[in-house]
């Protein structure tokens, strides 16, 4: 019985972070592969530092959900920019990460 209880206390924290979480969805339709996802709160300086991707790549056509926790920012907003397999970047400054995904195309390149 202790086990259960403290399995339960264990799991209800993230059980509660889940629901509180702002997801962002980003949509490759430029035709290539996305190396690299970088996100920066506009409340601090634009630092592209980590890539969100780790060791994944989001081809043409697919989906990454980005994940954010709403208590460490004061507001939604954010700098995304993308990286593909040639290096060409795609830059996209104030976006609300609580609001359409964000779909990129070869006419968003910088």
């Amino acid at each position: 019985m202790l086990a259960r209880i403290a399995l339960l206390v264990f799991l209800l924290p993230q059980w509660a972070l889940a629901e509180d979480l702002w997801e962002f969805d980003v949509v490759n339709q430029t035709g290539y592969d996305i190396y690299y996802v970088y996100a920066s709160h506009i409340s601090g300086e634009c630092c592209f530092c980590d890539d969100a991707l780790g060791d994944n790549i989001l081809a043409n056509g697919e989906t990454f959900t980005l994940l954010f926790t709403p208590s460490a920012y004061r507001s939604p907003r954010f700098d995304v920019r993308v990286e593909d397999v040639d290096g060409d970047t795609y830059s996209f400054m104030d976006v609300d990460v609580t609001g359409p995904a964000l779909v990129i195309t070869l006419e968003d390149l910088d």
